[in-house]
């Protein structure tokens, strides 16, 4: 049986002012995030018409590879970074059967 993979969806929301520096970060950690053995898809990017609402959209192999990425020091630094400044409605589905449309 193949693991259920894992879809993160949701946004962010950010001060204006923030949003510049706060895709700089995420462009930091882009390659690597993108890079990791688990990840299938990777964005993080702003919301062309809503200054300072941000888009995210991952996809991952199974729990355990969404897990490793969250416990990354790359990661936990720039939740750390910021948390404070952020607003986030991020949610994690399960998926346990995916096909073409």
């Amino acid at each position: 049986m193949s693991e259920t993979r894992v879809i993160v969806q949701g946004e962010i929301l950010l001060d204006a002012t923030d949003v510049e520096a706060f895709q700089a970060a995420v462009d930091l950690i882009n390659p690597t995030t993108r890079a990791e053995s688990g990840c299938v898809f990777y964005r993080v990017s702003e919301d062309a018409k809503t200054k300072g609402r941000v888009t995210v959209f991952e996809r991952w192999i199974s729990e355990a590879s969404l897990i490793a990425h969250l416990e990354r020091a790359e990661t936990v630094a720039f939740v750390a970074q910021w948390s404070g400044r952020m607003k986030a409605d991020v949610r994690v589905y399960s998926v346990s059967r995916e096909r073409p449309l």
